[in-house]
C-alpha cells in the first residue's frame, strides 16, 4: 500500500476532529475547576502547583465517583423495575454492605490520587498554552479552549501512537483495579 497524499490528509484531519470532540467536554469540565481553583487559591493561599494537585484530584474524585456508580444506579433502576430480588444466599448484611461502601470509597480515593498524578503534566502542557497565548489580544474563554485543544490533540497523539494501552488501563483502574 503506497503512501497515497490524500489518505494521509484524511487521517490528519480525523485526528484534529478527535481532539476536538475530546476538547469539548474538556473544556466545559474546566470551567468550574478553573473556578474552583482560583476560589480554594486565594482562601488557602496556595500557589499554582498546590492549587492545581487539589482541584484536580477533587475533579476527579467527583468523576470517579460518578463513572463508578453510574452502574449501580442503572442495576438498581433495573431490579426496580423487573421486581428482581436477590436470592437469599446473595443478600448482602449489613456489615457486608458498610465493608463494600468503605472499601469502594478507599478504592476511589486512591484511583483519584493515581489519575490525579497522570494528569499533572497534561495540566502543565495546557498551562504552557495559555502562558504563550498571553500576548494574543483573545478573550479568556477562547484561551482555554484552545488550551483545552491541544492538550487534548496531545493525549490523542499519545494514546493512539504512543501507548494504545493506557485507555484500557485508565478504565481498568477505575472499575477493577
Amino acid at each position: 500500500m503506497a503512501l497515497d497524499p490524500l489518505s494521509i490528509a484524511s487521517g490528519i484531519i480525523d485526528l484534529l476532529r478527535i481532539a476536538l470532540i475530546l476538547a469539548v467536554p474538556l473544556f466545559l469540565a474546566s470551567i468550574p475547576v478553573f473556578f474552583f481553583k482560583n476560589r480554594v487559591s486565594k482562601k488557602f493561599s496556595l500557589n499554582w502547583i498546590q492549587s492545581a494537585v487539589l482541584t484536580t484530584y477533587v475533579a476527579v474524585t467527583i468523576i470517579l465517583i460518578f463513572l463508578y456508580l453510574w452502574p449501580y444506579c442503572l442495576g438498581f433502576a433495573e431490579s426496580i423495575v423487573a421486581h428482581q430480588t436477590p436470592p437469599s444466599m446473595l443478600a448482602m448484611t449489613p456489615a457486608d454492605l458498610a465493608l463494600a461502601v468503605i472499601f469502594t470509597i478507599l478504592k476511589i480515593l486512591s484511583s483519584a490520587l493515581v489519575l490525579t498524578i497522570l494528569l499533572l503534566p497534561l495540566e502543565f502542557f495546557a498551562e504552557f498554552v495559555s502562558d504563550r497565548l498571553k500576548e494574543k489580544k483573545l478573550p479568556a474563554p477562547a484561551k482555554t479552549f484552545i488550551g483545552a485543544y491541544c492538550t487534548s490533540l496531545l493525549v490523542t497523539i499519545i494514546i493512539l501512537f504512543v501507548f494504545p494501552w493506557i485507555a484500557n488501563g485508565v478504565i481498568y483502574l477505575i472499575y477493577w483495579g
